[in-house]
């Protein structure tokens, strides 16, 4: 991370992600970019949540299941399955 807050124009990845596990079997996996954080959660009950981070900076929308988000939802899967070495550095 030092590199990068050295020298702010150096290439970096697009996306950042995470996991969460739950003693229940629930787990939650993440892809954070720019604009958007996209959760897939698996277990008992799978879901998934979107969320605009431009336009909905505290996240309260839940975007998957709304009509006209289909591209960024798609999109948004794409990069958490293609995960951190498929997140291609920014030039």
């Amino acid at each position: 991370m030092r590199p990068l807050l050295d020298d702010p124009s150096r290439r970096w990845k697009q996306a950042a992600f995470s996991v969460v596990t739950s003693p229940g079997g629930i787990k939650g996996s993440a892809a954070v970019t720019e604009r958007y954080r996209y959760i897939r959660w698996t277990g008992p009950h799978p879901d998934e949540e979107l969320y605009d981070r431009e336009n909905d900076p505290r996240e309260f929308t839940n975007l998957a299941r709304l009509k006209g988000h289909e591209a960024p939802l798609e999109r948004m899967r794409g990069v958490l399955d293609a995960g951190w070495r498929g997140a291609k550095a920014k030039l």
